[in-house]
């Protein structure tokens, strides 16, 4: 998203919500001195710039009414005032799931409205795993932890193997570190025996 940014020459501001996502952490408040404070929205809605709202299927409901009321209407109301919106204004929203609530891996997630829906294309991002293999540096371990992903998904089993898995393991065997060890510390967190079998198994 930050390349996106970059690429429509827009300033970019991320903020990530969740349950404790209240009003005054989109919209600011006055604080008792009258002051306004700002934030990224505020300041990507009034001025142009691309907000990023991460993990957008974590958030309570009343943060998408807000999002919603922003991205329909030319104008939205702060603490403040009424504000227009910026023509350079973009919002992209970024979820773990399909906003259909919660799946057999993102447990904690939250069915999305279908009028927040409405408002966005979706796209879809999967793994790169030519980038997953640059960016952690050993072949043969990324090569290893990709194949357990594949065959994790196959048998549609409720394990998350992504490329940190790649990343954070090739560090710990550049460190000295065992290749067995490596794998109870990143492929294996909480995952049975009989799971694990059928992943690994040859």
């Amino acid at each position: 998203c930050e390349k996106v940014s970059e690429i429509l020459e827009l300033k970019f501001y991320p903020m990530s919500v969740g349950p404790q996502t209240t009003k005054s952490d989109l919209l600011g408040f006055i604080d008792a001195a009258g002051n306004y404070h700002s934030t990224p929205l505020r300041e990507a809605f009034e001025n142009g710039g691309l907000l990023l709202l991460d993990e957008v299927d974590a958030a309570n409901a009343g943060v998408l009414t807000i999002i919603n009321a922003l991205l329909a209407n030319g104008y939205c109301s702060f603490p403040d005032g009424v504000k227009r919106r910026n023509e350079k204004f973009r919002c992209i929203c970024a979820c773990n799931t399909y906003g259909r609530g919660a799946d057999r891996q993102y447990v904690g997630r939250n069915q999305l409205d279908a009028a927040t829906l409405d408002r966005f294309a979706v796209v879809d991002f999967d793994y790169d795993e030519d980038m997953e293999r640059e960016i952690a540096g050993n072949d043969a371990w990324v090569e290893k932890v990709q194949k357990y992903r594949k065959r994790a998904n196959d048998l549609k089993m409720r394990v998350v193997i992504s490329p940190r898995a790649s990343i954070y393991g090739a560090r710990l065997l550049a460190s000295g570190m065992k290749e067995r060890q490596v794998e109870e510390l990143v492929l294996w967190k909480g995952v049975s025996a009989e799971i694990r079998s059928k992943i690994s198994a040859n």
